[in-house]
């Protein structure tokens, strides 16, 4: 196993990240991160599972992690906020606001959003097309939250604004980058690591569409798809997913249990 192997649930996002050279020219050194998220279709090739499911995320965190005597330039950390409709508190708060509305009436979207944030209109029936797409082309797909940590780590949580998972890049991967190294003073035989993690928690792992293999129609009904059993299995399978992508994921069964998803070193970029 290499020591940049990758450790990923190709599924449901890829990975990427580089940084500049090290260079002892007295110049910051960038830290990129492309990530694209996709609805992961799970258990078709797998011939031990007798169902198939979608799998998505609901929410995630990316980590970048410094090893020493590298520090962060924290004036250069891309920070993500939406800049056109609202502040990014403004947006959570409306975005919470209509989620609790809605908490009987189906998922967000995007004129349930536009209620919450402009508070012109009554309900989702009033809100026009234009109304929509106005919302869908100013806020950002992904909403992108700092979580600064220390000299030599920063995170930054990633959930969507009106869609139920996470879907397509949360930013642009190459301008800016996530953040800029302050520069090095000395250079050794090993260079230091820059790695990169996806986490989440257990409650963010959207598991949905779970439905036997080579059954009819009836047959599907009868068996009750969404079955507590059909639920169970596909968590498992998950785990066996993330033991084989060596992620050691440790217990599954508690709603706010953390584990990586993904995981590899920033290469330099020649």
């Amino acid at each position: 196993m290499g020591n940049n192997r990758k450790r990923i649930l190709t599924e449901a996002l890829s990975l990427d990240a580089w940084h500049d050279p090290f260079k002892l020219d007295g110049n910051k050194l960038g830290v990129f991160v492309e990530i694209t998220f996709n609805e992961g279709r799970l258990g078709g090739n797998d011939t031990d599972l007798p169902f198939t499911f979608k799998l998505g995320l609901k929410r995630a965190i990316l980590t970048i992690d410094l090893e020493e005597p590298l520090e962060i330039d924290r004036r250069s950390i891309a920070r993500s906020i939406p800049e056109n409709v609202a502040e990014l508190s403004r947006v959570l708060g409306a975005k919470q606001k209509a989620q609790t509305q809605r908490s009987y009436g189906g998922s967000l979207t995007p004129a349930a959003l536009h209620v919450s944030l402009s508070g012109k209109a009554h309900d989702e029936t009033e809100v026009t097309h234009e109304d929509e797409l106005r919302i869908i082309q100013t806020i950002p797909q992904t909403l992108v939250i700092p979580r600064p940590l220390n000299r030599h780590s920063y995170s930054w949580t990633m959930e969507p604004s009106w869609q139920p998972t996470l879907q397509g890049q949360p930013w642009n991967p190459v301008d800016p980058p996530r953040l800029k190294i302050k520069p090095i003073n000395s250079l050794n035989a090993v260079m230091p690591a820059i790695r990169v993690n996806i986490s989440c928690a257990f409650e963010d792992i959207h598991i949905t569409d779970i439905l036997p293999k080579g059954r009819n129609t009836s047959e599907i009904f009868k068996e009750m798809i969404f079955n507590e059993a059909n639920v169970a299995a596909a968590k498992q399978h998950l785990k066996l997913v993330l033991r084989d992508a060596d992620l050691e994921p440790g217990k599954l069964d508690n709603r706010f249990s953390s584990l990586i998803i993904a995981s590899i070193l920033a290469t330099p970029e020649p």
